[in-house]
């Protein structure tokens, strides 16, 4: 909790001096980068087949370039707090999202409920930076629930194909996949 309620705070911060998507494509370069040394230095193999590698294409674009090129280009118009209490609204699209791609996963009473107070407990941090002023921090804010939404169906496809991937290769392979139109997005604009 520590290190992800970190993250929007050092996106603002960033944000200061590096375009959104260049800030996003260095971040994430930097961060496949040390993940693949670190999976190579451990003697485990990267992901092989051609399965796995459309499952990691498919969520690699949903969760990297989509949802952080929109956070990216958020913060830039909203405050760090309302991207993550917009950015908790991931596992609510989970939840519904998961109806579709994983029907065992029922939606309860308890799991409804432990939802509404997580969304609280977040606005209730940040409850001091929840302001939208202007049209454009509107249009941050639209963007980051958009982005969420391909964050959690980027969850929920990792879930209902990607159980013979290791986590580490998940998280390489999605970052590789989504890396890609990253830079060529931050190049072209």
């Amino acid at each position: 909790c520590v290190i992800w309620g970190t993250t929007w705070l050092f996106i603002k911060i960033g944000l200061e001096d590096l375009p959104p998507i260049t800030f996003a494509y260095l971040r994430f370069g930097t961060a496949v980068v040390i993940i693949g040394a670190i999976i190579r230095a451990g003697g485990k193999a990267f992901p092989r087949t051609s399965a796995h590698w459309k499952l990691l294409a498919v969520t690699g674009v949903l969760q990297f370039t989509v949802n952080y090129s929109l956070v990216f280009w958020s913060e830039l118009h909203i405050t760090s707090g309302l991207a993550a209490v917009l950015q908790a609204t991931i596992p609510v699209f989970g939840l519904l999202l998961a109806r579709i791609h994983l029907p065992e996963e029922r939606l309860t009473l308890l799991k409804a409920a432990a939802l509404a107070v997580g969304l609280a407990g977040v606005a209730v941090i940040f409850y001091d930076q929840l302001q939208i002023e202007s049209y454009m921090a509107f249009a941050g804010s639209v963007a980051i629930v958009v982005g969420a939404y391909a964050a959690a169906h980027a969850s929920i496809l990792t879930k209902a194909k990607g159980a013979g991937i290791s986590p580490e290769n998940l998280v390489f392979g999605q970052m590789v996949c989504g890396l890609i139109p990253l830079v060529i997005l931050g190049l072209a604009i």
